[in-house]
C-alpha cells in the first residue's frame, strides 16, 4: 500500500495558502464511531467557524481509506486510529497528526469504552488466564490487539502464549458463544453487547496502553502540513475547543454518537465515553510508538517530534 499511496498527490495539497483574514476550507474523513464525537459537536456548536475554519466531514469507512484520500487530495486530514497512522509512517507513507482524538486517560476512576469478554462459564477469571487460549481481534497488529498484549502482560501473564485471531467485530459475539474463541478484546458497541449476549468481562482493554496515550486522532500529509501551516492551525485550534467542549457535556456526546454512528441507542445511553483530547503531545505520541516496539508491530522506534505537525503546536 506504502508504494501507492506514495505515488499519489492530489491537486488540493498544491492551493494557496490562506489569508489570515479569510475562513480556511479543511475536509476531514472521519470514521463514524464515538472518539469521533467531538469534532461532530464542534461543527455542531461553531468552535471550528469561531476559529476560522469552513469544515466539511465525510464519511470514511477504514482508517486505510482515509489515508489514501489524503495523498490523493480528496481530503486535507482524517480521523485514524494511532497504531494504524504509525505503521503507516514507518513504511514512509508522509503523513503527521495535526490534533487529537481521544486518549487514554490519566484519571484512573474514568473507565474506556471496551474491554475482553468470555463466556460466563469461562474458567478465565482475570487476563493473565488468557495464556493458552485464544482471543478475537478485529484486525491483527490494530490498536486492540496492541492492548490486548499490554494487558496481559501487565497483568503478571505471558502474552506470547496467547493466540490472536482476527474476526470482524460484528462476528466477536457470535463467535465467543459457539466456542471458536475463548475470549474477544474490542471495543463499544460490540463490547457492551457481548456482555448483553451474555458474556463477561475479564480486564479493560485500551487502558493497558498507558495513562495518556493517544488512541486515535486527526493526520495530514506533510506536504499540506508544510503548505498549509494556517489551516493546520486553526483545525487543532477547533478541535481542541470542541474536545474540551465535548469533557464537560456527557449529554450532548451521546446524542452526537446516536446521531452520526450506527451504535443503538440503549448501548449509547450506558456506554463509557471516549477521553477526548484537547492538546495532542508528542508524549502522548511517543507512548503508543514504544509499546509498538515492544510487542513488535514496528521494527524500530520513530521519532515522535517528527510525527505531529508543527510538534504538537
Amino acid at each position: 500500500m506504502a508504494v501507492s499511496l506514495l505515488a499519489a498527490c492530489g491537486s488540493s495539497q498544491g492551493a494557496e495558502p490562506a489569508s489570515p483574514d479569510d475562513p480556511v476550507k479543511v475536509k476531514v474523513g472521519v470514521v463514524p464511531a464515538a472518539p469521533a464525537a467531538a469534532i461532530y459537536l464542534g461543527e455542531e456548536k461553531g468552535f471550528f467557524t469561531d476559529a476560522g475554519v469552513d469544515l466539511k466531514t465525510s464519511p470514511a469507512q477504514t482508517g486505510a481509506a482515509v489515508v489514501a484520500s489524503l495523498l490523493n487530495g480528496e481530503l486535507d486530514s482524517g480521523y485514524i486510529s494511532s497504531v494504524v497512522a504509525v505503521q503507516a509512517m514507518v513504511k514512509g507513507v508522509p503523513i503527521q497528526f495535526a490534533a487529537g482524538g481521544d486518549s487514554v486517560p490519566t484519571d484512573p476512576s474514568r473507565r474506556m469504552y471496551g474491554g475482553v469478554v468470555v463466556r460466563e462459564d469461562s474458567p478465565v477469571r482475570a487476563p493473565e488466564d488468557l495464556a493458552g487460549r485464544t482471543v478475537a481481534v478485529n484486525a491483527l497488529q490494530g490498536v486492540d490487539h496492541l492492548a490486548a498484549l499490554a494487558m496481559v502482560d501487565k497483568a503478571g501473564g505471558d502474552s506470547a502464549k496467547v493466540k490472536f485471531v482476527e474476526v470482524p467485530y460484528p462476528e466477536q459475539a457470535s463467535a465467543l458463544r459457539a466456542g471458536r474463541v475463548d475470549a474477544v478484546a474490542g471495543t463499544d458497541p460490540f463490547y457492551s453487547q457481548a456482555l448483553k449476549q451474555g458474556g463477561r468481562s475479564v480486564g479493560k482493554l485500551l487502558e493497558a496502553l498507558g495513562p495518556g496515550a493517544l488512541v486515535s486522532g486527526y493526520v495530514v500529509t506533510k506536504q499540506y502540513a508544510a503548505k498549509h501551516q494556517e489551516e493546520v492551525k486553526r483545525f487543532a485550534e477547533g478541535m481542541s475547543q470542541s474536545s474540551s467542549h465535548a469533557m464537560d457535556h456527557d449529554g450532548q456526546v451521546r446524542k452526537a454518537i446516536q446521531a452520526h454512528t450506527e451504535i443503538p441507542a440503549d448501548i449509547v445511553a450506558g456506554m463509557n465515553l471516549p477521553t477526548f483530547e484537547p492538546k495532542l503531545d508528542t508524549e502522548a505520541v511517543q507512548t503508543v510508538i514504544d509499546l509498538m516496539v515492544t510487542y513488535k508491530f514496528i521494527d524500530e522506534p520513530i521519532d515522535a517530534q517528527q510525527a505531529v505537525a508543527g510538534a504538537g503546536r
